[in-house]
């Protein structure tokens, strides 16, 4: 009889705090979540399972996230505001021009953000009224819609109705 249940056991790694920190350095150098977990020696789920587990964990994780995004948005803005540096050269190597173009579309992704005049279509925030969901109809803001529905709902108490049908 063999004692392989044993040995599997003793071949697990731990998965402690300087391999959780690796995680989280990996992840906000390169956004990539499984390459984390790989380079940290550890499987993806094993991160997900002390995610669930440990709460400070779950926060530096978070953060190794919004450092990545935060990077990745700081290099597009710069691409779009101040440009990169394009050069061309000859089939010999030498250097034939070189100038700083900016990124339209990157800039353009940006207006659309901050600047509500440039979106494509209007960003609905919608609050959900006593618990339930409210949905208004595209092409209507929600402000305006949830005052046509208290008229409506007004019509239907001066009228006398609930919205039931009854038999009369």
């Amino acid at each position: 009889q063999s004692n392989w249940r044993v040995k599997m056991q003793g071949s697990r790694i731990k998965f402690d705090d300087d391999l959780k920190d690796k995680v989280c350095k990996e992840l906000a150098r390169h956004g990539m979540k499984v390459t984390a977990a790989t380079a940290a020696g550890v499987t993806p789920d094993c991160v997900r399972k002390h995610l669930d587990i440990d709460p400070d964990f779950a926060k530096r994780y978070a953060i190794a996230i919004g450092t990545y995004h935060d990077k990745i948005l700081k290099a597009g803005m710069e691409c779009a505001l101040e440009g990169a540096v394009s050069k061309r050269f000859d089939k010999d190597g030498k250097l034939i021009d070189s100038r700083v173009e900016q990124s339209i579309p990157i800039l353009m992704m940006e207006m659309k953000r901050v600047e509500k005049d440039y979106r494509d279509k209007p960003i609905v925030d919608v609050t959900a009224l006593g618990g339930g969901v409210l949905l208004a109809p595209s092409g209507q803001a929600p402000i305006d819609w949830v005052k046509a529905q208290a008229e409506t709902n007004e019509m239907k108490e001066v009228n006398g109705r609930d919205g039931e049908d009854t038999d009369g």
